[in-house]
């Protein structure tokens, strides 16, 4: 199969993934418009919602499919692997910041509460994205940039669950 044939199915799969989630979205506006007693803003924000989901489960199978063109790329690999084993020690540091945010501030809304949410963001999602770090380093074919997608996996592991305990310690104390 041509370049420019392996480009355009993923492209058409995440154009195809695109008009379901717009199809998901208009047909619930069409269920909800029958009931005038919500509020337009929860309404919004459930069809966004369902948006981003159907997108995400629709766009699956185009990046599947161009990990699988890549498979044989070592460059990118190699990219990938560093970006992502960077990305990963986001995780401890955005804890060590909502540590710090804990002890250092009061409940006024500040600067340090506005980075806070995106640290929280950042530790919510390091269940995902570790399982993310495994399935990359079971797709690589080569050893360096699997050896970095380990450890990447290990960080959002170890963690995950640090976050687990100390949440599961912090709301059973309150």
């Amino acid at each position: 199969m041509k370049t420019m044939m392996k480009w355009g199915a993923v492209l058409g799969g995440f154009g195809l993934a695109f008009v379901c989630a717009c199809l998901a979205a208009y047909l619930d506006d069409l269920w909800t418009t029958r009931f005038n007693d919500q509020s337009g803003g929860m309404v919004a924000g459930g069809e966004m919602i369902l948006f981003i989901g159907v997108f995400a489960f629709g766009s699956v199978f185009p990046v599947g499919l161009a990990l699988y063109f890549l498979r044989s790329h070592e460059k990118f690999w190699n990219g990938f692997s560093i970006f992502v084993l960077g990305f990963a020690f986001t995780g401890p540091i955005a804890e060590i910041y909502l540590i710090l945010v804990r002890i250092f501030t009061s409940s006024t809304p500040s600067l340090w509460a506005f980075f806070s949410f995106f640290a929280l963001l950042r530790v919510w999602g390091t269940l995902i994205l570790g399982f993310g770090d495994v399935l990359f380093a079971f797709i690589t074919p080569f050893p360096q940039p699997r050896k970095r997608l380990s450890i990447a996996a290990l960080t959002e592991a170890a963690l995950f669950l640090y976050f687990a305990v100390h949440f599961l310690i912090w709301h059973n104390s309150a």
